[in-house]
This record gives structure tokens, C-alpha cells and sequence, in this order.
């Protein structure tokens, strides 16, 4: 298909070549613009052309001869250039009334410096003679002043005008219009210095506006057209290509903190392949190589950071959309899909550290089903597979451990909320299982614990221990059968509770650190009953312990026997009634006391083992008084026996017998003694 590119007519009026008689009069130029062939090129040509003739023919000034006349039947040299496939024609042709010559030359992907040079020669073959007559360019044009005024929402051009409200040219001057060099400016400071064309800026020009932007290079029908460079008044600048007043075609755009485009542009906007790099700022030395649509970033991208971050992958207004990879610095991976510039539906990320998720997600986090297997780290070889929130474990999931334990349940920010269950592998717990509450990642509210050994604790729980009230419940081993229900503390007895034992035994009451300790009742199955103190689960402090058969005791303990100060009430059997107040030591009476029998018998003083051991006072309802020694319940040793009869035996006792003793009467008189056990006459 071919372009007709320009057309340059020169009418010769005379006769200046090939033996006419009559002079050249003229050169008449009626341009036709077509295809990718600038005014400026035109321009270029038309010169070149003006050139080359004035080296044949003498130029004097032009008389006046209106552009529309004589085409037809007058002597006419016509240029022309055509376009054909990528291939340009350059065609000059001489034509008169009754001759016509037409030189012709190829020029492939030919620019203007080589169609000039073409030019050249075909004038040469054309003409072939040194310059003899003269020629007279019509078409050169006058200097002058005109005004641009606005008449009825149109500007026109006027020979007068006022400097202070209309806008004032200086330069040539075609049909009334600018035409050529000329500079135009506006009573607000708008200036243009360039060249014109049928009123209008056209070709080659400086535009400076009252803003204080700046535009210098080729313009089209009074606005930017070719090439170009636009500077503004805040420091931003382009260099390239425009069309229409708008950049289009190839361009760089610069900003003063180092911002700068280099790609197409398409009606002001940066359109198709680019690259932007960022300058000072947030995202200073930051970088996009791709397309753009619109002045954003659209279609496919390559977006390197500063940092070292790297994002490839589809773009939709200036964000990450659709499908693509980011490459963090510290070696973290995602691939799939994004939305308004964060990860979005499904993707797959991969950690620096081995972790490894993929499944769905939104706004830029994990969301909805997804798969994370954990790598090297505390939780190495760690598998959770479930819903997310928010980037964190969240809704139903299932958490499976490297140690083999498993947790299948509910999840809120990234840790174990909610009801599930928790089955221990490999470890301390083997065999262990959870069923209940959790809060932050551990068993909290109600819950049931199983454990290996057949334990199994239904209750309340505090931070994965049990804590609140409870029921636990012995398998295997030393407290098989055996039951608490009470309060716990810390994975521990702690608080008011019951403890029934499988033999019948049963202890009520305080508890701490899985003993007793504090007030509490201890009922054994043979009906024994202790009411008191209790510490590190034995009896210790002030308790009563009552048996069966009425024997009683009251008083302190230690270490789970009487000791320290106490009264024993006998019941039932030998010692029915009988009674003792005083100190005990391990169980038994020790230390000072005061032991009454049923028949009124008394004693008092020192015991040792439950037996009357030391210094000591035994007296008897009939009047009997013994005070002296004790040995092992019984007198030995020093001691004075005083008969309900007055009489006195004083000396030394042996085993409860009279040993080394001497009789007196009532009134101190000897009766008689025994030596060594035998009475002596």
C-alpha cells in the first residue's frame, strides 16, 4: 500500500530551462502531509530543494500570485515522496505545457539526511546546466506583526491589536496568518519562539508557559507533535516523542528526586513496555521493568526493591495482580496469585527456615484451607493442616507433631482455642489423651486426661494443667481404684476435696500439692477417724483421732503421730476408762504426764514408750502414794511408798518390788528392812 508522503510543487512562469524564451516567474509550494513524514522533514526537503535550483537560477523578490494559481499550463516542478512497504520513492518531475521530464529514485527505510542526498542528485539530472536566468519564489514570506484576539469563541489574527489583552506575533506572515519564523507572546507571559504554519505553531519551536513549564521541539496544528522535551516549572522533565499535545511513542520522563521512566507513552500516559526506577523517598532505588497501561503499572512486570526484594508476575493498576512469584532478601519464596498487590486465593510460600505452606490466601495472608509443614526450629518436621486467619492458624485443624503427637480440634490466632483433642506420642506422656478446652495453645475450661497407666482426670484446667474443680481416677499401680474429687492447682490436689480410697479409707478436706495439708477428716475403713490437721498428708498439728471402740486422743501431731501435748481416752477392752493427759512422742506417751485409771489409780509424772519411766507420783483410791522412780512402767529405783496403814517405805525399789528399803511407822520408827530383795528380822 503506498503513502503519498509530499508533495512540493515549484511553478516556473518564465522560461528558464530547456530553451523556452519566456523568464521563470515563480515557485508555487501546495504541501499535502501524509503518513510518518514530519513538517519539519518537509520543511528540510523544501529547502534542500530551494538550494540546489538557486544554484541554476537567479532569485529575486516575489510579486504577488496567489498560491491556487496557474498549477495548470505553466512550468512546474513537482516533488514527491511515496511510501511502499517500509521502501520510500523520491520522484521529481519537470513539467511545462508541451514537456515533461521525471527523474526518480529508491531509497529504502530511508531518514531525512538520505532523501536529502537523493534529492540532490535527481535536481542534478534534471537540470544539468549552471544557473542563467532568474526565479521568484512566490511562497517567501513577509515580516510583520499580528494580534490574536478571541471574536465570538474563536480566536482569529488581526495587523492591530492591544499588547496588554490580546496575543502579539512577531514574524512571518502568510494570507494574513504566521507562516514561518515567528515569536508569540501573551500579556500573561506565555511565549512561543518557533515556526508556524496557517496561523498555527507548526514544525521546530520553544514554548515557555506563564506556569513557568517549558516545551521545546516540533509541534503540529498549534500543539506537540514529534519530537520533543517538556520541562516543568516543579523540575519534572520529558524527552520524547508526542502526538496531539499529549506524549505518545517513545519517551523519558525524569523527576527531580531521581524518579524516572524510560518507555511508551500513549495520549499523555505511559502505555506498553517501560522502566521505572524511584528516586529519593519510600521507595527509593526501587525498580519496575514492564508493561504499563494507562500510567500504571498493568499486564506483566519485574519489580526489584532496594532491599533486594524481587516480585515477577502480573499487574493491575500499579499492584501485583493475578498470577506471580515474590522473592523476599532473607530467602523467603511465594508463588501464586495476588490482588491489589497482596497474596490472594492460592499460593504456595516458602520459608528461608524450611517452613513450607501452601494453600489459600487473602489480602496478603494465609486464609481459609492451607497446608504448613514446619523445617528446621523448635518445630522441625512439625505438620499442620487446617484453616487459617489472618496469617495464623485459625477454625478447625489438625496439628500433627514430629514427636507424634496429634491435635485435632480448634484454632484462634495461631494456636489451639476452642474444644479438641490431644493425643500424646514419643515422650514422657506416651499414650496420654486430652478431650476438652483450649486457650493459647493449652488446655483450658473443661477437659477429660487420660493417661497411659489408666488415670483419668475429668474437670477443669488452667494453662494445659488441671486447675479448678476435678475428679481424678486411679488405674494401675500403687493407688489403683483410688479417687480424688475436689479442687486442683497447677496439675496438682489443691484445695477442699475427697479422697476415697479402694480400701474403704476416705479423707475429706484440706489439700495441698497432692497431700493433705491444712484441716481435714480421715475416715479409715475399719472406722477409725482422725478430725484436724494434716500436713504433707500426714497428721500434723492439733487433731482428734477416735476409734471404733470409744479410745480417743486429742491433742498434737507430727509426721502423722501424736506428739507434743494430748489427752488419750481409752474405750472398750483392758483399759476402758482409763486416761492419760500429757506429752507424746512418736505416737506414744513421752515426756511429762497425768495417767488416771478407770478404778481411780493416778499417776504423774515422767513416761517414756508409753510407760511410766523416771520421776513419778503413783497413788491409789485406797490411799496408797508411791513417789520416786519409774523404771519401764514399774517403781525402780529411789522412791518412797507411803501405805494407806501410815506406814513409810523408803529406799531403793527394784522392778516394782522392795529392794534396799527401810520400814517406818507413822511416827518414824524403824520396823524393819530389806537388804537386797529379803526382808531382814
Amino acid at each position: 500500500m503506498k503513502h503519498l508522503l509530499i508533495i512540493l510543487s515549484f511553478l516556473l512562469l518564465s522560461s528558464p530551462l530547456l530553451g523556452q524564451s519566456s523568464k521563470p516567474l515563480g515557485v508555487v509550494l501546495p504541501p499535502a502531509v501524509m503518513g510518518n513524514v514530519s513538517d519539519t522533514q518537509k520543511q528540510y526537503l523544501l529547502n534542500t530543494l530551494d538550494d540546489e535550483l538557486s544554484k541554476y537560477f537567479d532569485v529575486s523578490p516575489p510579486p504577488q500570485i496567489e498560491s491556487g494559481d496557474c498549477l495548470v499550463g505553466c512550468d512546474v516542478f513537482q516533488l514527491q515522496i511515496v511510501e511502499e512497504d517500509g521502501d520510500t520513492q523520491l520522484s521529481l518531475r519537470w513539467m511545462t505545457e508541451n514537456h515533461s521530464r521525471i527523474e526518480t529514485k529508491l531509497c529504502g527505510r530511508c531518514k531525512t539526511i538520505e532523501l536529502d542526498v537523493k534529492l540532490r542528485e535527481l535536481v542534478e539530472k534534471l537540470v544539468r546546466r549552471k544557473k542563467v536566468e532568474t526565479v521568484v519564489v512566490v511562497e517567501k514570506r513577509r515580516k510583520g506583526v499580528l494580534f490574536l484576539r478571541l471574536i465570538s469563541s474563536e480566536f482569529r489574527w488581526f495587523e492591530g491589536g492591544d499588547d496588554d489583552k490580546d496575543g502579539k506575533y512577531v514574524g512571518e506572515i502568510k494570507n494574513g496568518e504566521p507562516s514561518g519564523q515567528g515569536t508569540f507572546t501573551w500579556s500573561d507571559g506565555e511565549k512561543y519562539v518557533g515556526e508556524w504554519k496557517d496561523g498555527r505553531k507548526s514544525g521546530q519551536g520553544t514554548l515557555t508557559l506563564s506556569s513557568g513549564n517549558k516545551f521545546e521541539g516540533e509541534f503540529k496544528d498549534g500543539t506537540y507533535h514529534g519530537q520533543g522535551t517538556f520541562t516543568w516549572s516543579d523540575g519534572d522533565k520529558y524527552v520524547g516523542e508526542f502526538k496531539d499535545g499529549k506524549q505518545h511513542g517513545q519517551g523519558t520522563y525524569i523527576k527531580p528526586e531521581g524518579r524516572k521512566y524510560v518507555g511508551e507513552w500513549k495520549d499523555g500516559l505511559k502505555n506498553g513496555q517501560g522502566t521505572l526506577t524511584y528516586g529519593k523517598g519510600k521507595s527509593e532505588g526501587d525498580k519496575y521493568f514492564g508493561e504499563f497501561k494507562d500510567g500504571k503499572q498493568h499486564s506483566y512486570g519485574i519489580y526489584i526493591y532496594s532491599n533486594g526484594d524481587k516480585f515477577v508476575g502480573e499487574y493491575k493498576s500499579n499492584k501485583y495482580h493475578g498470577q506471580g512469584i515474590y522473592t523476599y532478601f532473607k530467602g523467603d519464596r511465594y508463588v501464586g496469585e495476588f490482588k491489589d498487590g497482596k497474596q490472594h486465593s492460592y499460593g504456595i510460600y516458602i520459608y528461608s527456615n524450611g517452613n513450607n505452606y501452601v494453600g489459600e490466601f487473602k489480602n496478603g495472608k494465609k486464609n481459609g484451607q492451607g497446608t504448613l509443614t514446619y523445617g528446621k526450629g523448635k518445630s522441625e518436621g512439625d505438620k499442620y493442616v487446617g484453616e487459617f486467619k489472618d496469617g495464623k492458624q485459625h477454625g478447625q485443624g489438625k496439628y500433627t507433631y514430629s514427636n507424634r503427637n496429634n491435635y485435632v480440634g480448634e484454632f484462634k490466632n495461631g494456636k489451639k482455642n476452642g474444644q479438641g483433642t490431644l493425643t500424646y506420642g514419643r515422650g514422657k506422656w506416651e499414650g496420654d489423651k486430652y478431650v476438652g478446652e483450649f486457650k493459647d495453645g493449652q488446655p483450658n475450661g473443661q477437659g477429660t486426661y487420660t493417661y497411659s497407666n489408666g488415670n483419668n482426670y475429668v474437670g477443669e484446667f488452667k494453662d494445659g494443667l488441671s486447675n479448678g474443680q476435678g475428679t481424678l481416677t486411679y488405674g494401675k499401680g500403687k493407688w489403683e481404684g483410688d479417687e480424688y474429687v475436689g479442687e486442683f492447682k497447677d496439675g496438682k490436689q489443691h484445695g477442699q476435696g475427697k479422697y476415697t480410697y479402694s480400701n474403704g479409707d476416705m479423707f475429706f478436706g484440706d489439700y495441698k500439692d497432692d497431700n493433705e495439708n491444712g484441716q481435714g477428716t480421715f475416715t479409715w475403713s475399719d472406722g477409725d477417724e482422725y478430725v484436724g490437721e494434716f500436713k504433707d498428708g500426714k497428721q500434723h498439728g492439733q487433731g482428734t483421732y477416735i476409734k471404733p471402740e470409744g479410745r480417743k486422743y486429742v491433742g498434737e501431731w507430727k509426721y502423722g503421730l501424736s506428739n507434743g501435748q494430748g489427752t488419750l481416752t481409752y474405750g472398750k477392752g483392758k483399759w476402758e476408762g482409763d486416761k492419760y493427759i500429757g506429752e507424746f512422742k512418736n505416737g506414744k506417751k513421752n515426756g511429762q504426764g497425768t495417767y488416771i485409771f478407770s478404778d481411780g489409780r493416778k499417776y504423774v509424772g515422767e513416761l517414756k514408750n508409753g510407760k511410766q519411766h523416771g520421776q513419778g507420783i503413783f497413788t491409789t483410791p485406797s490411799g496408797n502414794k508411791y513417789v520416786g522412780k519409774f523404771k519401764d512402767g514399774k517403781q525402780h529405783g529411789k522412791g518412797t511408798l507411803t501405805s494407806r496403814f501410815e506406814k513409810e517405805y523408803i529406799g531403793e525399789f527394784k522392778e516394782g518390788t522392795l529392794w534396799n528399803i527401810t520400814e517406818y511407822d507413822k511416827n518414824g520408827n524403824i520396823l524393819t528392812k530389806t537388804i537386797n530383795g529379803e526382808k531382814q528380822q
